[in-house]
């Protein structure tokens, strides 16, 4: 098995399928519409919807990196989205997130197992080391998103 099929194996049972960790995100999300995805539980920190925006924005930063070989600036509206304010805008927020995790396997399923070991320019890390470091973001905000749904 490559390197890239063993993360791909990762992406997607974190995503959708059965996660050895617990609930994938698709799980997570299935009973939260966007009333729930607007609120903030805990005092002014982030809903669930801005964590999801938040989420898809990390994931494609990845995928710029391997499409282009530059590490993207992302901005602080690229990194914090504003929040739409209908059950249509929320369903898209799910949408692009699920049209980016899809984009990245793509990305990552075309990479060869030598360019994970290779330094990011102008980076102090390795392929390896973003590509699980995303994965392991949307992980951390996973785990967020499931207090947040029962703070409700």
């Amino acid at each position: 098995m490559t390197k890239s099929q063993v993360l791909i194996d990762q992406i997607k049972s974190t995503y959708r399928d059965k996660a050895w960790h617990g609930p994938s995100l698709m799980i997570i999300l299935e009973d939260v519409d966007y009333i729930q995805a607007l609120t903030r539980p805990v005092n002014h920190r982030h809903s669930i919807w801005e964590i999801v925006d938040h989420m898809t924005a990390w994931i494609n930063v990845p995928i710029m990196t391997l499409l282009t070989g530059e590490y993207p600036h992302v901005s602080f509206e690229e990194n914090w989205p504003n929040m739409g304010d209908s059950e249509d805008d929320w369903q898209t927020s799910v949408q692009k997130h699920g049209e980016s995790i899809t984009a990245f396997i793509t990305a990552v399923s075309e990479l060869p197992d030598v360019k994970y070991d290779e330094v990011i320019k102008g980076k102090e890390y390795d392929y390896q080391t973003l590509l699980y470091g995303a994965l392991n973001h949307n992980l951390y905000h996973m785990g967020q998103i499931s207090i947040l749904k029962k703070k409700k």
